[in-house]
Formats: structure tokens, C-alpha cells, sequence
């Protein structure tokens, strides 16, 4: 609730919008590197960052236009989505440094792993931080 309601808007999102940034920045140096040890890191890395942009964005409109129960619907879900998308690139930005010294076989594993079997839920949690209020909201009677 807090990273949503008061740490999201702070600057109309210009914070979160240049951390954002400085992830897409690791995901190109994954793709430029273009060593097959990283399998589809890039793709997946860059695919989950859009999933985050786009939940961000939807959240500050939502909250913009008064609409603060539905962005309080997608809390979970986007703090969920927000930590995904730093586990990948942050594995991602250990597994380059290690890569460049050539120890990092273990590291760029772990990295490829994150990416391909745990980046797809992104996609799945911005559907529920975008579209989920209705169906939460649905659900109130059995969850009362």
C-alpha cells in the first residue's frame, strides 16, 4: 500500500520511471553481450520490464483520475511484479560483472534460471494489478 499510494506518485512517478530506466540498462547489456550462457534473459528481462512500465503507468493514472480503490487492489500484486522484475535484473547485473572476469558460470545459471522459470509470472501479475479491482471487488461477498 505504501510503495503505491505514497512512493509511486512521489514526483508524478519520475523516480520510479528512472529506476525503471536503469533496469532496461542492465537488460541491454545482457542482450548486447549476446552470450548464449544467458539463454533468453534479455527477452524475458526486457518483457517482464514492460510488464512493470505498464503497471506503473496504469497505477499513476488510476490514481490521477481518483481511482485509488482500484490502484489499491493491484498493491500485491504490483509489489509482487516489482520484486520479480529486481530479482532478474539484478542476477542479470551480477552474472555480467562475474561474466567479465570469467568466473561467472554459476552466476549467469542462476541468472538464465530466474529469467526463463520465474520472469513469465510478470506477465499474469500486471493482468491482476491492471485489471483486478472488478474481479476483487466481485468477490467481496464470499470474502466478507
Amino acid at each position: 500500500i505504501d510503495l503505491v499510494l505514497r512512493k509511486l506518485p512521489l514526483s508524478q512517478g519520475a523516480q520510479v520511471r528512472t529506476f525503471i530506466g536503469e533496469l532496461r540498462d542492465i537488460a541491454q547489456r545482457v542482450e548486447s553481450l549476446n552470450a548464449p550462457g544467458f539463454g533468453s534473459t534479455a527477452e524475458r528481462l526486457n518483457a517482464s520490464i514492460d510488464d512493470l512500465q505498464a503497471s506503473t503507468d496504469w497505477l499513476l493514472e488510476a490514481q490521477a483520475a481518483g481511482r485509488v480503490a482500484e490502484a489499491l487492489a493491484g498493491a500485491t500484486p504490483y509489489q509482487r511484479l516489482f520484486g520479480l522484475v529486481l530479482t532478474g535484473a539484478y542476477l542479470a547485473k551480477g552474472a555480467l560483472v562475474a561474466s567479465e572476469d570469467g568466473l561467472g558460470e554459476k552466476r549467469v545459471s542462476l541468472c538464465r534460471f530466474a529469467a526463463e522459470n520465474m520472469l513469465a509470472e510478470t506477465a499474469a501479475l500486471k493482468d491482476r494489478v491492471i485489471g483486478g479491482a472488478e474481479s476483487l471487488e466481485a468477490a467481496r461477498i464470499v470474502l466478507a
